[in-house]
């Protein structure tokens, strides 16, 4: 029934039970005291602290343009841990056990990573980085040409600018010019030609986007038929023939009548000559003022009708 005093390692008054924190392993003594002068009880033992596994994380990136490819890596020296890996992004592959894993995020925001450490006493170490990771979006390039056509009569284009999640733009006109404009306009020279242009947009954060399209200068159609010819032999003026420029030739069609609604010549072939004979027969038609008709479509792709007459002289 006395009362009993116990202190750790001489020096430190505890009482039963008793928890302790060791920092390191150190050897332990608790001493026992009664106050009938018993002679006192001493427990010796020895405490292992095994130190918890090293956790160092790092990445070669924290900043860039979707789709963003870190490379991480736990850099401490190798004591046979084991790695536990979270990327932060909800998808089948957010997770790894390498000690250098390699992960891409697709997709624009803000990721947390965390790295759990195990050694091979079973301590852990973990280690969880807010928002580490910052991806950012991708902008989209689009345009569209005012006019939608454009024709030697009108070679000044606006280019109006459709792009999203920009902040400044590159244009290329394809002919030797750009512009740093949201929406510019620019002048072609007046002849039929085709040009490459894009629009590169960038972010705020320097993050592209790139967008091509053809830009055509398209000529107008011109078309001409002589009014009279003279099959007569002399070597002047015998044949007659029209002639036109920026057409689709595959679509031409030609024929001359006489006054009675009658086809005396017909061709697909523009180059094709009339020598004045009906039916490519051989006698020439009589003298006299004929009707011819043309129909093609122009590169508009616009069909175009042209009648007028033509006098054979002879």
């Amino acid at each position: 029934s006395g009362q009993y005093t116990i202190t750790l390692n001489d020096t430190l008054p505890i009482t039963l039970p008793y928890t302790l924190y060791p920092e390191a392993s150190a050897s332990y003594v608790i001493k026992v005291n009664d106050d009938c002068n018993t002679p006192p009880i001493y427990f010796y033992f020895n405490v292992l602290v095994i130190p918890s596994p090293p956790n160092n994380l790092q990445a070669d990136i924290i900043a860039g343009c979707a789709p963003l490819t870190v490379h991480f890596v736990e850099s401490s020296p190798n004591e046979n841990q084991t790695y536990w890996w979270n990327f932060g992004d909800p998808n089948s592959a957010n997770v790894s056990d390498s000690k250098t894993p390699v992960h891409t995020y697709n997709n624009p925001g803000n990721y947390t990573v965390s790295l759990t450490t195990t050694n091979i006493y079973g301590c852990h170490t973990q280690q969880i980085i807010p928002n580490l990771i910052h991806v950012y979006a991708i902008p989209e390039a689009k345009f569209v040409t005012d006019p939608l056509t454009i024709t030697m009569l009108n070679t000044n284009v606006h280019f109006v600018n459709l792009s999203t999640g920009a902040a400044s733009y590159y244009w290329n006109f394809g002919d030797g010019d750009s512009s740093s404009f949201e929406s510019p306009y620019h002048q072609y020279p007046n002849v039929p030609a085709q040009y490459q242009v894009y629009l590169v947009a960038i972010s705020s954060h320097g993050c592209v986007d790139t967008v091509w399209q053809p830009i055509e200068v398209m000529g107008e159609y011109t078309f001409y038929a002589p009014t009279a010819f003279s099959p007569d032999n002399d070597g002047k003026n015998e044949v007659w023939r029209v002639y036109a420029t920026n057409i689709d030739f595959s679509t031409f069609h030609l024929v001359v009548i006489d006054r009675w609604g009658e086809v005396i010549f017909e061709t697909n072939d523009i180059e094709k000559v009339w020598n004045g004979k009906a039916k490519d027969g051989d006698k020439l038609v009589p003298v006299g003022t004929y009707t011819w008709i043309v129909k093609f479509k122009d590169t508009h792709y616009v069909t175009r009708t042209k009648t007028g007459p033509v006098t054979v002289i002879h």
